[in-house]
């Protein structure tokens, strides 16, 4: 409702009180305008600072072969690799089974979601494990590998000089700098 157009109560009150709560929600709206407004300031900044520190910057220092340096305002600027690895999502079932053919096994976690009925006892609960279908409950199961895990690994392999199959794997390496 744009307009400052008031309901009336069903309790009767006063014409200055209804001005008052008409004002209190427009300023309310005004806030809410004001925060949006703050968000989307921020995003915009978020991704100046992500251009600035993960692309200017690391090419501006590395065009002389700088990879730190401080400020006078004592700040000091260091560029540090980055190294991220994750998993193509619908080809997990491939990953499980690329991890376990190269000795990488245990790394893909499996979770089971479950959506349980009131009313179930504990002991069906307990016994869940064993013997979900026999309930007949509704559940999802998933297969996850946790990021610091799969990063972890990436890290080992790129020291070992290792292949990362790209078919199954994304991964991106680049060069920030960190403001310390």
């Amino acid at each position: 409702m744009e307009s400052n157009e008031l309901v009336m109560p069903e309790t009767p009150a006063t014409q200055d009180k209804l001005l008052e709560i008409g004002r209190i929600a427009q300023r309310m709206i005004d806030k809410q305008r004001y925060v949006e407004k703050l968000e989307e300031a921020l995003e915009k900044a978020k991704l100046e600072h992500k251009i600035i520190s993960e692309q200017e910057l690391p090419q501006a220092m590395g065009e002389i072969k700088m990879f730190a340096f401080r400020l006078s305002t004592g700040f000091r600027i260091t560029l540090k690799p980055v190294f991220v690895v994750n998993y193509i999502k619908d080809k997990i079932n491939d990953v499980e089974e690329w991890l376990d053919e190269n000795n990488y096994s245990g790394m893909v976690k499996n979770v089971i979601t479950v959506s349980i009925p009131k009313g179930a006892s504990e002991e069906q609960i307990y016994r869940l494990e064993e013997a979900i279908s026999n309930y007949q409950w509704e559940h999802e199961r998933k297969k996850t590998i946790n990021y610091q895990t799969l990063n972890a690994w990436g890290r080992e392999m790129e020291r070992e000089e290792r292949i990362i199959p790209d078919d199954l794997f994304n991964v991106y390496r680049a060069t920030k700098a960190i403001a310390e």
